[in-house]
């Protein structure tokens, strides 16, 4: 790559657990319009300009909402605004590896793009996120990317770069 290239950009699931984080409230939160997100794999090539897909885990599992990754990964502390969904006060204030990613679609409860959704999709079936759940970070590759964001197109009117 030449010094004045960008690198490709990627696209990345940022997993939240609503045991330990508030993930839907959070993004409910009309205030919040960017947040940070833990990175504890593939810091190394997440980059500024990825795209960044909140998934929120266990019930009702799926994409909530897209950002745009607007930092490259660096120790950092969550937004003083989004301390308040973290469940356990333990868990606040902690300076770790992290992203910040800016909002520029966020998905109502009842609306995400549920897993049962794209799994039914063959070629989504075996994203990583599905293969290994457990984890923070998961890569979504070019083809994937495609697809998900033909249904964020049409069921949302909702384009991405």
């Amino acid at each position: 790559m030449v010094d004045n290239e960008k690198p490709e950009q990627k696209v990345w699931i940022f997993q939240g657990n609503p045991l330990k984080y508030r993930v839907y409230e959070s993004l409910c939160d009309e205030n919040l319009k960017q947040d940070t997100w833990l990175v504890s794999r593939y810091g190394d090539e997440m980059h500024v300009g990825d795209v960044g897909l909140i998934w929120k885990a266990r019930k009702g599992s799926g994409i909530y909402a897209v950002g745009d990754i607007i930092s490259n990964p660096q120790e950092m502390y969550e937004l003083p605004e989004s301390r308040k969904y973290w469940i356990y006060e333990s868990d606040r204030g902690k300076k770790a590896l992290r992203v910040l990613i800016s909002y520029k679609l966020k998905l109502k409860l009842t609306n995400a793009l549920f897993s049962k959704e794209l799994r039914a999709i063959p070629e989504l079936r075996y994203m990583e996120i599905f293969r290994q759940p457990q984890g923070t970070n998961f890569r979504v590759k070019p083809p994937e990317w495609q697809i998900i964001r033909e249904l964020l197109k049409r069921k949302y009117n909702f384009e991405s770069v």
